[in-house]
């Protein structure tokens, strides 16, 4: 992902300060959304949306009218981690922008709510036990919650933590 946004920014994209969001999401979230292309997509076009609706604002605090902006940006989604775990986020290029996670945040988990993945009306984000999923495909279910949370999901070791050979320690 690093090698094709470093691609896009020398390459393709004109010369702009660019910033590259590699937007995670919880684990819940990446295993609901694997599951479903249509969550997939409404999660990254809240992610999205919020990022360029940012981009508008800080340009028409800065005097540019508001139609005459246009952010631009690539997106790349990425269903594992680097174990091969599931871990579906989103590495997305954009010009260089201020702080917009709280944002995504919140509209993230008003969308969940409204979708019944988690909670109405409590405070916290807490699931709802909705899984279309299990109903249909329960041991794929089974299979992509043990990769969102690093277990194993069948046989005599299931449920225990997935053994990492050769990690690599990062020091400063």
């Amino acid at each position: 992902m690093a090698q094709t946004a470093a691609h896009l920014v020398e390459c393709v994209i004109p010369w702009v300060p660019t910033r590259q969001w590699v937007v995670s999401v919880p684990m819940p979230l990446r295993y609901w959304m694997s599951s479903s292309r249509d969550l997939m997509a409404q999660v990254h076009t809240i992610v999205s949306t919020t990022i360029a609706h940012s981009y508008v604002n800080q340009a028409v605090k800065r005097g540019v009218e508001r139609h005459k902006v246009q952010p631009g940006s690539v997106s790349f989604i990425q269903r594992f981690g680097g174990s091969l775990n599931l871990n579906v986020h989103f590495h997305i290029v954009f010009l260089d922008i201020t702080r917009v996670l709280q944002k995504i945040s919140h509209r993230l988990i008003w969308k969940l709510r409204r979708l019944g993945y988690l909670e109405v009306g409590m405070e916290a984000a807490v699931a709802a036990g909705y899984d279309p999923l299990l109903d249909t495909e329960p041991e794929l279910a089974r299979t992509m919650a043990a990769s969102v949370k690093q277990r194993i999901a069948f046989g005599e070791r299931a449920g225990e933590q997935v053994r990492r050979i050769g990690v690599i320690s990062w020091s400063t």
